[in-house]
């Protein structure tokens, strides 16, 4: 009660959402997240534009304002003494008096040799992350669960990281009073983009990279245009670690070291800095990254140039003085990309998101689940894959199974799907009845739901088969897990019955089964 009554006292604990912060918050989010497969280059800036105008709108709220207090979730980041550096919105400058009872409670707790997790104060929770002398405050009213609020609040910090390394918790510990706002520069953009994809995209929540569906030849072949950079006998090429190949925000291909892995987190926030800083489109860039997981000591330097398109190259080495070097191998591996075709045919994928992804329609229209025989795309790079191209059944054993695969059809209305071995994921786009982006956050909130319920369960029953079922008014969730090979989050309609469901999550699981060397980077390429 005195945890509640002082954050009240403050302005954060009081006031709940409100209709009109969900149609705000929906507008700024459609503008921020729309879709990542977009028809065209130039709606693709107009929309990153846009996206900036109204996150800088963001920051002109003020604190204390019923606006301010209607959002259903906050997020605030602060030192060890109380010196706000950031707010997801409204100015820091304004939430001093605020930061500093949070630092005092922190400071509180920690004296009687304990960590605060999480106060709730009415509807709302606050939860609680700390690391050495910066803390992250979510203030929220949403149904998502605490580990979920720290796994983000986790990421949000890694993103400070990767801009500034861990040496900034040393600077904080010997100078308290440092206002470390001026060294993050203009990255309140980068960070706002992150916390409102916490609830759009399923890569955070999954812990997984989103993978590019592409012909395994043609990511074969990128693999061999990049890999073969490293083979130069130059000293520079050794300090060559990393390469990626990013269409869109998911990964085309990514060539490491044998015995130096990017884990995912690091990858999702590469793809994160690329896809959300308009000022990369620009020109070739040469810019310090932190890579947390990786080493968060130190910067690593990535060279980052836009081919064509949301088609974008990114070669991560240990040297500050090889740009040259670097933009030399960049233009020897753009070439060898254009002359084997890959390049042309992400090109031409791009401009067409019927081409990008995969629609719930190809999943059970795909004639392959019920012949066998069918041949593959001789020339994938001439002819790009439909999304729905399907062929006639047969025999009458793939007439039955067409029909059912029908049935499934209109009883499932979205999927995620995650491989856990390589930590890749894939989910279809969206189609009805998510026309809106509130709608789609609405049914993510139910997978970020269904996720907290079932990651209790696996803690109980690890390494078996498992399976979730819930029933509501809106949806039916069902969630089928196996040990560490996958996990797969489905949507249904309401009423569905559990045999149904399994029916049409089998049909799925066959499906991925099937294509799993398309919509998967199956085969780690290293050099």
């Amino acid at each position: 009660t005195t945890n509640s009554s002082m954050f009240e006292i403050n302005g954060v604990g009081g006031g709940g959402g409100g209709e009109s912060d969900q149609k705000d918050d929906a507008t700024l989010s459609e503008g921020l997240h729309e879709n990542h497969t977009r028809a065209s280059m130039s709606e693709d800036l107009k929309i990153r534009a846009e996206r900036q105008k109204m996150a800088i709108a963001r920051r002109l709220e003020q604190f204390g304002d019923e606006k301010f207090f209607a959002h259903d979730k906050h997020v605030f980041i602060l030192s060890w003494s109380g010196r706000p550096i950031y707010s997801m919105y409204g100015e820091e400058t304004d939430l001093a008096g605020f930061t500093g009872v949070v630092s005092a409670i922190v400071a509180t707790i920690d004296a009687q040799n304990d960590t605060i997790r999480c106060v709730v104060a009415g509807d709302h929770e606050f939860v609680f992350s700390i690391h050495g002398p910066i803390f992250l405050v979510c203030v929220h009213s949403t149904s998502q669960s605490q580990s979920q609020i720290i796994r983000e609040l986790d990421f949000i910090h890694a993103q400070i990281i990767s801009i500034l390394t861990s040496g900034i918790h040393k600077i904080l510990e010997k100078t308290p009073s440092f206002d470390i706002r001026h060294l993050l520069g203009g990255t309140d953009i980068l960070l706002h983009s992150l916390i409102l994809d916490f609830d759009q995209n399923p890569c955070f929540l999954l812990d997984s990279v989103p993978c590019f569906r592409l012909d395994p030849s043609i990511r074969h072949d990128i693999g061999t245009v990049i890999k073969r950079e490293r083979k130069s006998k130059e000293p520079w090429s050794k300090t060559l670690l990393f390469g990626l190949l990013i269409a869109g925000s998911q990964l085309v291909q990514l060539v490491q070291p044998k015995k130096q892995f990017l884990a995912s987190s690091d990858l999702i926030l590469i793809i994160h800095f690329v896809t959300n800083n308009q000022s990369l489109r620009e020109s070739e860039s040469w810019t310090p990254m932190c890579l947390p997981d990786f080493n968060s000591e130190g910067f690593m330097y990535a060279h980052i140039c836009f081919l064509v398109n949301d088609v974008c190259l990114v070669l991560l080495s240990s040297d500050k003085d090889c740009f040259p070097e670097l933009k030399q191998c960049k233009d020897r591996i753009e070439k060898g990309l254009r002359e084997n075709g890959s390049l042309q045919f992400l090109e031409k994928s791009m401009k067409n998101e019927e081409n990008v992804g995969f629609s719930l329609s190809s999943v059970f229209g795909d004639s392959s689940l019920s012949d066998p025989s069918r041949k593959q795309n001789k020339n994938p790079r001439k002819n790009p894959p439909k999304a729905n191209s399907a062929s006639s059944p047969k025999s009458s054993d793939a007439v039955d199974a067409a029909i059912r695969a029908v049935a499934s059809a209109s009883l499932l209305t979205h999927f995620l799907y995650r491989n856990i071995k390589i930590s890749q994921f894939i989910a279809p786009r969206y189609s009805l009845p998510y026309k809106t982006l509130e709608q789609r956050k609405e049914v993510f909130r139910r997978f970020q739901h269904v996720h907290s319920r079932v990651s209790e369960r696996k803690r109980v029953a690890s390494g078996k088969t498992d399976m979730y079922f819930e029933q509501s008014s809106k949806e039916t969730m069902l969630v089928w897990t196996k040990g560490n090979d996958f996990e797969l989050y489905a949507a249904l309609t309401p009423f569905v019955s559990k045999d149904e469901a399994c029916q049409a999550c089998g049909t799925v699981l066959k499906w991925i089964k099937q294509q799993e060397q398309s919509l998967f980077m199956m085969n780690q390429r290293t050099w």
